[in-house]
């Protein structure tokens, strides 16, 4: 999954130096398009799902996200499609109408979670995109950033604090 995902976000633009917002409720597929993000070099930023309206949207602002995922209306409703925003995803379908209103002006693509990894499916080991995949992840400097965590440290506003590979592997 996080192979079939990382060709996903590369055939929409997603690369080194490219983040992707993550705005959504726990779930189990957040740690694919982490791992996914992480290993095309691009860094990945999870903002709390429980933040509101305001907040979310100047964190993914100021993120420049290339790509922006929402688990559904919900979050999208609250969040925000910067003109960065190239490709738009949810964990759950949304509604055509709602969809159109909330990305009228932008240039982004919609798609669900799912299709994307349906589409980019990596179906087994002898796939010459899996050994591709491998081959790039292990190439990856451990010190170039692959999260951004805001946080408000003691106090004050949150802060996009930038960890390098080295720094995840380190714990």
């Amino acid at each position: 999954a996080v192979a079939s995902f990382a060709h996903f976000l590369s055939a929409a633009g997603v690369g080194r130096d490219a983040r992707v917002v993550m705005f959504s409720p726990n779930r189990g597929e957040m740690l694919v398009a982490e791992f996914a993000t992480m290993c095309l070099g691009a860094t990945y930023v999870p903002i709390f799902a429980g933040y509101p309206a305001d907040q979310a949207q100047e964190l993914i602002e100021r993120t420049r996200p290339r790509a922006l995922i929402v688990g559904g209306r919900e979050q999208l409703e609250r969040a925000c499609v910067p003109p960065s925003v190239r490709t738009l995803l949810s964990f759950r379908l949304l509604e055509p109408a709602s969809l159109k209103r909330l990305l009228r002006g932008t240039r982004a693509e919609y798609v669900t979670f799912g299709d994307a990894l349906r589409r980019h499916a990596i179906t087994g080991a002898d796939d010459p995109r899996l050994a591709a995949f491998l081959a790039s992840a292990k190439r990856m400097d451990p010190d170039q950033p692959c999260l951004i965590n805001f946080t408000s440290g003691t106090s004050g506003l949150l802060k996009g604090v930038v960890l390098t590979h080295a720094n995840i592997l380190s714990q």
